[in-house]
C-alpha cells in the first residue's frame, strides 16, 4: 500500500520519489516492519523495486533530473501552475 501512495505522489507532483523503508526488515522484538523500498519515476512507474523480502537490499536507478523539472503534462496543462490552492 505504501508503494501505491508513493506512485500517486510521484505522478501528481511529476517528481522522483524514493520510498525508503530501509531502517529495518523482518520481525524485530515482536514487530513486523513495513517493507517495500522503491524508487519511483516522475510518471509514477517504479524504476527499481519494490523490495518486499526480508534482508538487506540495494536499489539503483538512473534518474534524469530534467524529467522532474518539466511539470507540463500537455500544451495547456501544468502540474503546479494549474493548482487551485485557494480551494485547499
Amino acid at each position: 500500500m505504501l508503494v501505491a501512495y508513493a506512485q500517486v505522489a510521484a505522478a501528481a507532483n511529476s517528481m522522483f520519489v524514493a520510498v525508503a523503508v530501509a531502517d529495518r526488515c523482518a520481525a524485530e522484538r515482536g514487530v513486523d516492519w513495513v517493507r517495500g523500498t522503491s524508487l519511483i519515476g516522475p510518471d509514477g512507474y517504479p524504476l527499481a523495486g519494490p523490495v518486499f523480502r526480508d534482508g538487506p537490499a540495494v536499489l539503483v536507478a538512473d534518474c534524469d533530473p530534467a524529467r522532474a523539472r518539466d511539470k507540463a503534462t500537455g500544451p495547456r496543462n501544468h502540474v503546479h501552475r494549474d493548482r487551485r490552492t485557494d480551494l485547499y
